[in-house]
């Protein structure tokens, strides 16, 4: 650890014991790297021999998954040169990749013992988090004489074995070679089989992920990912062709991404065709706005002032800027749902793939810098950044503001920071050259500057998810017990599927005799509301029901009557008149109507009765009962989904939140096209309160204690918000 991060970092210690690293669970975000680690701890003896250990047992390396380890070690040296000892640290997964080394999550690794007796370890689970400990340690071989070593560049397992790949009615059609055909199997596994174990992880993003980071589908879905693949094809004469060890490469990988991208980005010639008369798609979209939109009547007045000002001048049909104003009305009504379709717009109008190369965070200190792999800051004394190509941070931050919902202060500022990586559409926006390198400016706590001058073509920088969950995954529900009887229940997605919810029933269950618990939703940027009937449960007691949300839908055009579940079914919100209704549920909604005022009133006749969002233990029956003080930790990425579960615990007796506002989030979006062109919207298709009629679009909600992260939390050296949510959960069970 630097002197700088010694400095910055938490105080308080906390020691973590791991969860159970087993058990799959949903992804919520794309996942192309396969990037783990076996070990949980690594030196090199005198002799360069790697000494390792998994669990409780250490040992001298000597094979992994049949590998020698003399092998590995040169390819390593034969590929990466002076840098092989930290690639074989950080990248040992790519480098038995490449070598034709079957990789599957668990792998048998064969170690001899401090006695000389060798000890065969079957089933050593690979984990994200292993790697990333490796790689914090900063484990280097002795120097054997070779250069210093430098950081080269990072391996990639974004390869694949096909030359072309599209999907004919939900399936992937392939290319290899001579032949084409729908794709029937890949070394024995069916395809339907691993489309169908794919899609519960990837979901919409299964084809995108198929057809670019296939060893990655393969790895993550539970098979085996190797190097090269047998491969069968079935025709268009349905003759099947067994295609044996097709090697897959990253030049077939950009083969298939360069097709891939010529379709999905309309050519220009064709996409002038998509909004021939502007004039008539602007009207037409302000309809679809009147007609559809929840949030219409929110921010009523900069909408209009917004559809007045960016209306299409006659034969201003370039369909990028009708795009680009169509956005920005949308985000002048202050809704983060609504949005271009797809969600990932500026991809669809690329400035040249110009991207800032690191991330950028908001700490209590000042606005740091550091890679997305989160080893360290960005220049390891100067984690602050001051300017960006000569322009003050202040500059950048408000023009990506301008590019974002006018939501919540928070959830602007939020993404504001996160839009910084659109470093071509922000030069674009400020009057500058969109191409070339990125001069930053960086300076340390005391003033002192540096400054470096970065590439910006190498590709979008992830955020991905943080704090890490102690999973085997990132993205997966971890837990663990702290120092002073306490416990951590991380949920770093909201996430539907079964297995997922299982893991915060078995999280609670291992945590049910602490003395305090703190569940941390930090960066959870919503999905599905089963997490919060799943957790809710466990601290209401037999007979409470409790009213966790009220909406109302917007009747579009001949929608009149309604059905007899109501419309927002999908989000467990249902008509007062229900008949599903149980008599406790129906006592706390005459309860809540009572009292309810909701500060923005949606327009009379456009909306449905009000629907509401009732949980009691019958939600799960399997439930135990948590008495403890509980801590919610937030922050203003927390948003939709996530909104609404710190809404249903906040306020209740013995729960306290902690952290940063939320991001403020709620409108069930739905997708509409523009009529007269190929553009598509999603639109919020609701209004949601919470139970006392408070907004959460254009508020979030406010921690009863507020606190700033420290810098180092955003490189994994310290975390002063969990320190302090454990400071509160101590008061809170001294009775104070």
């Amino acid at each position: 650890m630097s002197p700088l991060s010694a400095l910055l970092a938490l105080s308080l210690t906390v020691a973590l014991v791991p969860a159970d690293l087993c058990g799959a669970v949903p992804l919520q975000r794309d996942e192309d790297e396969i990037e783990v680690a076996p070990f949980d701890a690594m030196r090199f003896a005198d002799d360069g021999t790697p000494v390792v250990r998994i669990n409780a047992v250490e040992g001298r390396l000597l094979r992994i998954q049949g590998t020698e380890w003399k092998d590995l070690r040169a390819y390593c040296r034969r590929t990466w040169g002076r840098d092989w000892g930290e690639r074989l640290v950080e990248d040992m997964s790519y480098a038995l990749f490449e070598l034709g080394v079957p990789l599957s999550r668990k792998v048998v690794v064969e170690l001899e013992l401090a006695d000389g007796s060798v000890r065969k370890l079957a089933d050593v689970i690979m984990t994200q988090d292993r790697r990333q400990a490796l790689k914090r340690a900063g484990v280097l071989p002795p120097n054997d004489g070779q250069e210093p070593r430098v950081r080269g560049p990072r391996p990639r397992f974004a390869q694949s074995p096909f030359d072309h790949v599209d999907y004919a009615g939900g399936k992937p059609r392939v290319r290899v070679g001579q032949v084409e055909g729908l794709l029937v199997s890949i070394d024995g596994v069916a395809v339907d089989k691993l489309l169908g174990e794919a899609t519960k992880l990837y979901g919409g993003k299964l084809e995108k992920r198929f057809c670019e980071d296939l060893p990655a589908v393969l790895f993550w879905s539970g098979f085996t990912a190797r190097k090269r693949v047998d491969l069968v094809i079935r025709d268009d004469q349905g003759k099947e062709h067994a295609l044996a060890k097709v090697e897959m490469t990253e030049a077939k990988r950009r083969a298939v991404l360069n097709a891939r991208r010529a379709m999905l980005v309309v050519p220009p010639a064709a996409r002038a065709a998509a909004v021939v008369d502007p004039a008539a798609a602007w009207q037409a979209f302000a309809r679809l706005l009147d007609e559809r939109w929840s949030y219409r009547g929110l921010r009523a007045e900069a909408v209009d002032e917004a559809l007045a000002k960016l209306a299409p001048r006659p034969g201003d049909a370039e369909p990028a800027a009708f795009m680009r104003r169509v956005q920005a009305v949308l985000d002048a009504g202050g809704d983060g749902h609504s949005r271009l379709a797809p969600t990932d717009w500026r991809d669809a109008i690329p400035v040249a793939g110009v991207t800032l190369p690191f991330l950028v965070a908001k700490a209590r200190e000042g606005y740091v810098a550091f890679p997305q792999d989160r080893t360290g800051w960005l220049d390891p004394e100067h984690p602050f950044v001051v300017s960006i190509d000569g322009l003050p941070l202040r500059r950048w931050l408000e023009a990506a503001a301008d590019l974002t919902t006018h939501g919540s202060p928070q959830w602007r500022d939020h993404r504001a920071v996160r839009g910084l990586r659109e470093l071509g559409a922000l030069r674009r926006a400020l009057g500058r050259d969109t191409a070339g390198p990125v001069v930053v400016e960086l300076a340390d706590t005391e003033g002192d500057r540096v400054r470096k001058e970065l590439r910006t073509d190498g590709g979008r920088q992830i955020y991905w998810t943080w704090p890490r969950g102690g999973g085997e995954r990132f993205d997966q529900v971890g837990w663990k017990r702290l120092d002073g009887g306490y416990g951590w229940l991380r949920i770093p997605v909201m996430d539907g599927d079964e297995r997922f919810l299982a893991r915060i029933d078995e999280g609670m269950k291992a945590l049910a005799d602490t003395r305090g618990l703190v569940v941390d939703v930090r960066g959870n940027g919503g999905g599905s509301r089963d997490a919060l009937r799943r957790l809710l449960p466990w601290l209401l007691a037999d007979g409470e029901h409790v009213v966790a949300n009220v909406a109302a839908y917007r009747l579009g055009p001949g929608e009149e009557g309604a059905p007899a579940e109501g419309w927002l079914a999908d989000r467990f919100l249902y008509p007062a008149a229900w008949d599903g209704w149980s008599d406790g549920d129906r006592a706390a909604i005459a309860a809540c109507a009572k009292g309810f005022e909701p500060e923005w009133k949606p327009g009379p006749g456009r909306f449905s009765a009000w629907h509401y969002m009732v949980v009691d233990r019958d939600d799960n029956p399997t439930a135990g009962r948590y008495t403890g003080p509980v801590v919610v930790l937030i922050d203003s990425g927390c948003f939709s989904a996530t909104d609404v579960f710190v809404g249903a615990l906040a306020g209740r007796a013995g729960v306290k939140l902690v952290g940063l506002p939320t991001g403020g989030g709620s409108g069930r979006a739905r997708p509409y096209p523009i009529p007269g062109t190929s553009i598509t919207v999603r639109l919020s298709s609701m209004a949601s309160f919470r139970p006392d009629g408070r907004l959460y679009d254009g508020r979030g909600i406010a921690p009863d204690v507020l606190v700033e992260p420290d810098a180092a939390y955003f490189i994994g050296e310290g975390d002063n918000q969990l320190a302090k949510a454990l400071a509160v959960l101590a008061g809170m069970a001294r009775g104070r």
